[in-house]
């Protein structure tokens, strides 16, 4: 049997898990609208699109589920390709 703060953490571990992985399945839906919208070059979409990605992937890394280098490197590649359809287009 398990000590009770033994317990404890594994409670807490289980419910961490469960809401690091919804975290991230939420995540990974909105980077495919994204990605989706920018391989159809909708901009206007994907514009619209960017800013609460951004802020996903911020949020996530805030909260360690991510690391912040992967939120940084993902907002600048989507950005980046956003801004070279916009510019192509133009």
């Amino acid at each position: 049997m398990n000590r009770p703060s033994t317990a404890k953490r594994i409670r807490q571990n289980a419910t961490k898990a469960r809401r690091n992985r919804a975290i991230l399945s939420e995540l990974k839906t909105r980077l495919k609208a994204v990605r989706v919208a920018l391989d159809a070059r909708d901009l206007k979409t994907a514009a619209a699109l960017l800013p609460p990605v951004a802020s996903s992937l911020g949020r996530a890394a805030s909260k360690k589920i991510i690391t912040k280098a992967r939120a940084s490197r993902t907002t600048g590649r989507l950005a980046k390709r956003l801004h070279q359809l916009s510019a192509s287009a133009s």
